[in-house]
């Protein structure tokens, strides 16, 4: 038969299944059994009993009977000749025979077939270490499924030892399709500590088979696959390790909640879905360097996250940081679009850099108390409370600006300049010979300290808790004064064009 590739035994466990095994075919078909038929699902299996390890080129069909394999009553097996795990097994001669090694943990029974009576409880002893489903003609995704659940509950009256290892390799059964084979496991997943799926091209959308508070799984390596669907690594608390070197889209809450995940590296991901990565509190670093567009909610607080490469972005969803306390900075060069909420309560955040930005959403940075400066070249929309609550916030340069919603800078205590030029017309800051602001939204300003460059109008509204005025330079600005008790002394530079103004102050 075909070489077997096999994935190592982590775990010095005895119980519980320890991996299941895919290979291409069998090159010498005596070896195989006619397939069997289990009522209408076809199906074929191979046991591989404890401890001993012998793979020979051919095994004859005479062999011990079933009840001499693995010793317990629930056992049953759909061929009458089985190999049990501790005695004899023949050789290329039917009447010569080959004691298993004392050294080894297993060996492989080409086309024998094992199955556990539907709900049985009392299973007990040493379950098989590994299972192994052979390349075949027709696979039954329910009879395989029914199989496997109910050999991996050795001692069902308590939890077996954790699987160490599951290993798929090679080709998948004809007839069984990719949600088949990512269904072998069924409600066995709780008890697998590492995946390893070389066939897998795509794990489907609502795929939950390690999901809802699995704790056990701790490492992913999926060589093939280049999907990855929603929810299916949902809490997973115990996940560190991901490989998925060809994954290049990722689907909604794939992996949010794995709370023990420190690092990704998702070199060809260009797609990542809505609240990915939410709750991966444990997250420092990800590589994301080509996508393009971030989800909303993506890294919902991954309140460790300090690293993220994502030079490509250009769009950055709601909510996607949203209470990433640890990110101190943060590299957008390619952003045009600033979701709503997006770096809401980031605390850490001192400084940003969106060279391209155009938009900034509503209370995109809100709260971010420790950002002291932020260059924007290029925005020319700010929403509603955009910068609420940075109290650092010393300076800002909004040279493209021409609408500022309600509440943008409010409560940003220490803002002592921003440069504000905006187009005069329509929809920018002012028209000068009206009383009506347009583009600043009321209650902007509130600092007592402020020096603005290049508005043109600014309604009391706009100038709001700002009790100390007094000798502040205004250029080119045009007030329309409704009342601030505390305003001393006003300079007006120089009118660039004083034809335009017709008021300069009312008091």
């Amino acid at each position: 038969m075909t070489a077997l590739r096999e994935a190592p035994i982590v775990s010095n466990s005895t119980d519980g299944i320890h991996s299941y095994l895919f290979v291409d075919k069998l090159t010498d078909t005596r070896s195989v059994t006619t397939l069997s038929r289990d009522g209408a699902a076809v199906h074929r299996a191979l046991m591989i009993p404890t401890y001993h390890q012998y793979s020979p080129d051919y095994l004859p069909p005479n062999g011990p009977t079933c009840s001499e394999a693995g010793g317990n009553g629930a056992l049953s097996f759909l061929t009458d000749k089985v190999y049990s795990a501790g005695g004899s097994i023949g050789s290329s001669s039917e009447t010569g025979s080959v004691t298993g090694g004392t050294t080894g943990n297993r060996f492989y029974l080409p086309g024998k077939y094992l199955q556990v009576s539907d709900g049985s409880t009392d299973i007990k002893g040493t379950a098989p270490e590994n299972i192994l489903l052979l390349d075949g003609t027709e696979a039954s995704y329910n009879a395989v499924k029914s199989r496997l659940e109910a050999i991996n509950a050795a001692g069902s009256s308590s939890p077996p030892t954790l699987v160490s290892k599951l290993f798929i390799s090679g080709s998948v059964p004809e007839g069984m399709d990719q949600s088949e084979l990512l269904g072998l496991l069924g409600s066995s997943h709780n008890y697998v500590q590492n995946l390893y799926m070389e066939p897998v091209k795509e794990v489907p959308t609502n795929w939950y088979l390690f999901t809802n508070g699995n704790s056990t799984l701790q490492s992913i390596n999926l060589p093939q696959a280049t999907k990855i669907g929603y929810n299916a690594f949902n809490k997973c608390t115990g996940l560190t390790s991901i490989d998925l070197p060809k994954v290049t889209e990722i689907g909604n809450r794939a992996f949010a909640g794995c709370t023990g995940l420190t690092s990704i590296n998702l070199p060809q991901v260009t797609k990542i879905g809505y609240n990915t990565l939410q709750g991966c509190t444990g997250l420092t670093s990800i590589d994301l360097s080509q996508v393009t567009k971030i989800g909303n909610g993506t890294f919902v607080n991954c309140t460790s996250l300090t690293n993220i490469d994502l030079s490509q972005a250009t769009d950055i969803g709601e909510n996607a940081f949203w209470n990433c306390t640890a990110l101190t900075s943060i590299d957008l060069p390619q952003v045009t679009d600033i979701g709503v909420s997006a770096f809401w309560s980031c605390t850490g955040l001192t400084s940003i850099d969106l060279p391209q930005a155009i938009g900034i959403g509503e209370r995109a940075f809100q709260d971010c108390t420790a950002l002291a400066s932020i260059d924007l070249p290029k925005v020319t929309n700010i929403g509603i409370g955009a910068f609420v609550g940075c109290g650092k916030l010393a300076s800002i340069y909004l040279p493209q600006v021409t609408d500022i919603r309600e509440d943008a800078f409010f409560g940003c205590t220490g803002l002592k300049s921003i440069v504000l030029s905006g187009t005069g017309t329509e929809n920018s800051f002012a028209l000068p010979t009206c009383d009506t602001t347009y583009g600043l939204g009321s209650q902007n300003f509130s600092p007592e300290n402020l020096f603005l460059t290049g508005v043109t109008e600014l309604t009391d509204e706009q100038i709001t808790q700002c009790r100390n005025w007094g000798n502040k330079t205004w250029a080119n600005i045009y007030y329309n004064y409704k009342g601030s008790p505390s305003l001393a002394e006003a300079t007006i530079e120089e009118l660039t064009n004083p034809d335009n103004y017709t008021k300069v102050t009312d008091k």
